[in-house]
C-alpha cells in the first residue's frame, strides 16, 4: 500500500467535492465501521482514476439501519433500494 495519493484525473464538482467530505466525516461520528470502495478506494490503492458520480461505502449487514437513521437525523434522505446490498444516502439543499 502506497502512503501517497495519487493526484485525481477529474475534478467533481465543488458541491460533490463538499457533499463527499461531510458523509465521510458523519460516517465516523457515527461510530459504525465502514470501508470506502469504489472508484476512490481504486485510486488510492492503485493509482488507476476514472470520474465517479458516487461514493461508495460497505458496512456489516446489521449496520446499514444504524447508518440510515444516524443520516436522516440529520437532514438527509435515505432510500434502500434493495435491503441485501444498497441503500442510498443523498442530501438536498433547498
Amino acid at each position: 500500500m502506497s502512503d501517497t495519493v495519487a493526484e485525481p484525473a477529474f475534478e467533481p464538482p465543488p458541491e460533490a467535492q463538499a457533499f463527499y467530505e461531510e458523509a465521510l466525516g458523519l460516517l465516523k461520528e457515527s461510530g459504525v465501521p465502514f470501508l470506502l470502495s469504489g472508484t476512490y478506494a481504486v485510486t488510492a490503492y492503485t493509482g488507476i482514476r476514472r470520474p465517479t458520480k458516487d461514493l461508495d461505502v460497505f458496512c456489516k449487514p446489521g449496520d446499514y439501519p444504524r447508518i440510515l437513521s444516524f443520516f436522516q437525523a440529520r437532514g438527509y434522505r435515505t432510500d434502500v433500494e434493495d435491503e441485501r446490498w444498497i441503500a442510498k444516502v443523498w442530501k438536498d439543499d433547498k
